[in-house]
């Protein structure tokens, strides 16, 4: 059997493609720790704020942060939505409003950096300069984007400085 000159065409790319596949796999598995952590500490913070239904307003939460910005965005108006049912209006509104930003500074400053660091191999550091990069370059898309593309960039990167071709 030949191989034909398409397959051999592509060969040198293949590592960079199984290497970018494995990483997207990590960031997937890495957000979708970080949204059960948003969901169980939403429900944690809007249990203690005396919310009713607060576990399945922090399930709805986990799952709607799996979007980026503007799931929790939707996330946030439903329990606000909730929370005008509740007696005193101002308490349960101040509430609500206490937790997501709790939820959302601890997302940003420790879940994301440190999960999602970890699991795609990025010191916090990096993964924080990354999303704002990417964020700064690409607008919102950015901040979809901004970790897994650091991730392959530098995985390439290592790839290619370690290519036998290169030191050669």
């Amino acid at each position: 059997m030949s191989t034909s000159p398409r397959n051999t065409f592509f060969q040198p790319l293949l590592p960079y493609l199984k290497e970018a596949r494995h990483t997207l796999g990590r960031y997937l598995l890495g957000q979708s720790l970080v949204s059960t952590g948003i969901g169980l500490s939403t429900w944690a913070g809007l249990a203690l704020a005396g919310l009713p239904g607060a576990f399945f307003l922090g399930l709805l939460s986990g799952a709607l942060s799996l979007v980026p910005v503007l799931g929790i965005g939707l996330a946030f108006v439903i329990c606000l939505a909730v929370a005008l049912f509740q007696q005193p209006l101002l308490g349960a509104l101040g509430g609500v409003c206490a937790v997501f930003l709790v939820v959302q500074l601890l997302e940003g400053f420790v879940l994301s950096p440190l999960i999602l660091g970890r699991s795609l191999g990025l010191h916090p550091l990096v993964a924080l300069g990354a999303i704002l990069g990417f964020s700064l370059l690409l607008g919102p898309l950015g901040l979809l984007l901004g970790l897994p593309l650091a991730a392959i960039l530098l995985g390439w990167g290592r790839r290619f400085l370690k290519s036998p071709e290169r030191t050669s």
